[in-house]
């Protein structure tokens, strides 16, 4: 075993060779093995390989491969999978995040992040709008998760401004196109996300 990721009720492992195994409650499809059992023993999960990258959150899981592609699976909540409004309210098996790629992802209750390979951030699912958590945190969301206002994203929206401690806003580009900063690693908890970024040589 080379990496692991645990959810709300559920971990997740990937082994040398790039596979992923699955263990704990399935009731809401976050094992990805094509039930709601669960499972006290860790199981493979078919349809995934070359996996570089693994995330659990509440109910829901994600993954990126050495190929580039980001794989969903679990419940829909808000978002979380990234797969747009008009899927169904849970995805049995992973199923790929269309014409999106990543190096590593992360995951919160019910919203996702991930880094592609130009150091771009991008989140998704739930935004925090007041008492979406009531069931955790009794409706005491502040939001904000994804970056930027409190609104849902159905699909991945990079982050393209950071705010410095002292209040400075910086975007990622400069006006010529050249990067400032790029992500570096991102992690998310409840309802609140962090972010390692690199100043880029040569920024002004």
């Amino acid at each position: 075993i080379v990496a692991a990721a645990a959810g709300h009720m559920h971990s997740a492992c990937i082994d040398s060779d790039g596979f992923v195994y699955t263990f704990g409650n399935g009731r809401h499809l976050q094992l990805g093995t094509g039930t709601r059992d669960d499972s006290s023993v860790p199981i493979k999960v078919q349809g995934l390989e070359s996996v570089g990258s693994l995330a659990c959150g509440g109910y829901h899981s994600l993954a990126s491969t050495h190929y580039g592609k980001t794989m969903v699976w679990g419940a829909e909540q808000q978002g979380c999978l990234g797969l747009g409004s008009s899927v169904p309210h849970g995805i049995l098996r992973p199923q790929p995040i269309p014409d999106f790629q990543s190096i590593s992802v992360a995951a919160g209750w019910k919203h996702s992040a991930a880094i592609d390979d130009r150091g771009w951030a991008h989140c998704w699912g739930w935004g925090g709008s007041q008492g979406t958590a009531m069931s955790i945190d009794h409706g005491g969301s502040g939001g904000g998760q994804l970056g930027g206002d409190d609104c849902d994203a159905w699909s991945p929206r990079r982050i393209v401004t950071i705010e410095m401690a002292d209040g400075l806003e910086v975007p990622q580009s400069q006006s010529q196109g050249h990067l400032i900063w790029k992500a570096v690693s991102m992690s998310c908890g409840l309802n609140h996300t962090a972010m390692i970024v690199e100043l880029v040589n040569g920024a002004d």
